[in-house]
């Protein structure tokens, strides 16, 4: 199952449950993926800025990066 599918699923059982909990989880979920895609936006660097940063930076920003990218896809 897809992340669509289970948001579709979410949004179902939001319309027929008389708990607010589905409702809930999925608008957390839709925060969390626009703060993801901020993060990845901010993330996706011009190579000349990622050129002026140590190795060790530079890494650590392409492993951050690879994350944000693995949890939104």
């Amino acid at each position: 199952m897809n992340y669509e599918q289970i948001k579709l699923n979410l949004a179902d059982m939001s319309c027929m449950s008389p708990s607010p909990t589905p409702k809930a989880a999925l608008e957390r979920i839709e925060q969390l993926e626009a703060a993801l895609h901020e993060l990845a936006y901010w993330l996706d660097t011009d190579q000349e800025i990622l050129d002026g940063m140590t190795a060790a930076e530079r890494d650590d920003h392409i492993r951050m990066h690879k994350l944000a990218l693995a949890a939104l896809f």
